[in-house]
């Protein structure tokens, strides 16, 4: 299964973006990693802008995918993701907008 996750979205609706954002997404990739291994499933996080300034997290992870929209939404990137995989996608966002573009090209969506 592929599954491509808004990464912003959704670690500010498991407690919000404020803090150390960094460590918080790099938690967050990390649990992704340990999913992506128990399960078998390819995981791709979609997050805001470029970390660090250099587009790159500053820890790889094994098991997911980790991109970075640069110069435009996160969302855009997720939603044309969720086009190229057609009905192989999971996508996973609490963003109705992101959710119904997404439904649109027939893969499987989560909020």
């Amino acid at each position: 299964m592929d599954i491509v996750i808004d990464g912003y979205n959704m670690i500010g609706s498991r407690g919000g973006l404020w803090g150390d954002v960094a460590a918080k997404r790099e938690a967050f990739v990390a649990e992704l990693a340990r999913y992506a291994r128990a399960k078998g499933h390819t995981v791709t996080v979609v997050f805001d802008g470029a970390a660090d300034g250099a587009g790159k997290p500053s820890l790889p992870v094994a098991g997911v995918r980790v991109l970075f929209s640069r110069g435009e939404r996160a969302d855009d990137v997720v939603i044309r993701l969720a086009a190229r995989l057609g009905g192989r996608g999971t996508i996973v966002s609490s963003d109705r907008e992101v959710r119904e573009k997404c439904r649109s090209h027939g893969g499987v969506v989560l909020g």
